[in-house]
């Protein structure tokens, strides 16, 4: 219940793009000095819900401050290092997908760096940042204009259309609607996070070559650190 038939039907989109975002860091991993870039990061979330109400008069103005705003973040962010730490304990096929029902994110790695990689994905998820909001924006629309000029993707929506007319799934794209792109809300993402991204809600997989009841306590230890959450309510016509 964190794929698409799960975004808003006003924001839709936002279960993708957050799998984008998630890839950023936290307050404690992705930043130099999270004091000093915690104030920006605060003011891009104001910054935005007031470009979703902009008029034309006002757009131009408000999208140069978050232009301003996102280049003095770079003084305190580190980019990629979420990756570069997987990187070191030998993992390889970092990557994650959104559909219509789930988001997953995956990756191999060796089996000796088990509780490494068990700290470092238990904490990903722990007070993410969304930094880089905007870069990552056109990541996604690269992703919206090929999947449009692909005849597949045509076929696939109208049948989808047709097939379930009264549900997310044939009323709303994964990759979200153009008009909804282009007005993009931090709020609306955080509010997506905290709705779904809780533990009754997620699902750790392990497969490889290791022994069960010996990394039990590993992942107790890691994982086991997170408050509970209320249990997520699916939206309406949506399993």
């Amino acid at each position: 219940r964190s794929g698409g038939a799960n975004d808003p039907a006003d924001d839709t989109g936002i279960a993708h793009y957050l799998e984008h975002m998630l890839f950023k860091g936290t307050s404690a991993l992705g930043t130099s000095n999270w004091a000093a870039e915690a104030p920006l990061q605060a003011h891009l979330v104001e910054l935005y819900d007031q470009l979703r109400e902009a008029t034309p008069a006002t757009r131009a103005a408000i999208a140069a401050e978050i232009a301003a705003t996102v280049e003095q973040t770079y003084a305190y962010v580190i980019p990629n290092e979420f990756d570069r730490m997987l990187g070191e304990i030998g993992s390889s096929g970092v990557n994650a997908f959104t559909d219509e029902d789930q988001t997953v994110y995956h990756n191999t790695f060796p089996a000796s760096q088990i509780a490494t990689w068990l700290e470092i994905y238990a904490h990903r998820f722990q007070d993410p940042v969304f930094r880089l909001f905007p870069t990552e924006l056109e990541a996604v629309y690269e992703e919206k204009n090929i999947s449009t000029d692909r005849f597949e993707t045509s076929v696939y929506e109208a049948f989808v259309e047709h097939a379930w007319p009264h549900h997310p799934y044939g009323t709303q794209q994964v990759l979200g609607e153009v008009e909804h792109l282009k007005r993009p809300s931090l709020s609306a993402m955080r509010r997506y996070f905290d709705t779904y991204y809780v533990p009754s809600n997620m699902v750790l997989v392990l497969s490889g070559d290791f022994d069960s009841e010996a990394i039990l306590p590993l992942i107790e230890a890691s994982f086991g650190q997170w408050a509970a959450g209320p249990e997520p309510k699916p939206r309406e016509g949506v399993i």
